[in-house]
């Protein structure tokens, strides 16, 4: 993988999330080649390169917090559950509204907590 398509990925990351801003949804079908992509591209958040491409697609939004198929198999192996990269990824894509749903849940139950002052 070289740095140019890592800063594709980078830059159809920022344009799905402008995208998601108008309520627009992206379903896709996962390829073979869509899913090395990801286990690649993981390394972006890592190294901050997505952080920054996302913070300059979509400065107004705070908070951001981003979840990769690597996080739902060591999830399901605390819960004794053993899952391969392509099932996580499965189960993030029958799962992902509703854990969204969740998080925005929790993040509001949070958020209601702070400190204005």
């Amino acid at each position: 993988m070289t740095i140019a398509n890592n800063r594709q990925t980078a830059e159809l990351v920022a344009i799905a999330l402008n995208n998601m801003g108008e309520e627009a949804t992206m379903n896709w079908e996962s390829t073979q080649e869509q899913l090395e992509i990801i286990k690649e591209d993981a390394h972006l958040v890592d190294s901050g390169l997505l952080d920054k491409e996302i913070t300059k697609a979509r400065q107004e939004w705070y908070g951001i917090v981003r979840w990769h198929p690597e996080d739902v198999i060591a999830a399901a192996a605390s819960n004794g559950v053993e899952m391969t990269f392509e099932q996580a990824v499965a189960w993030w894509e029958k799962n992902e509204q509703a854990f969204v749903d969740r998080m925005t849940e929790a993040g509001n139950d949070i958020l209601s907590y702070m400190d204005f002052e």
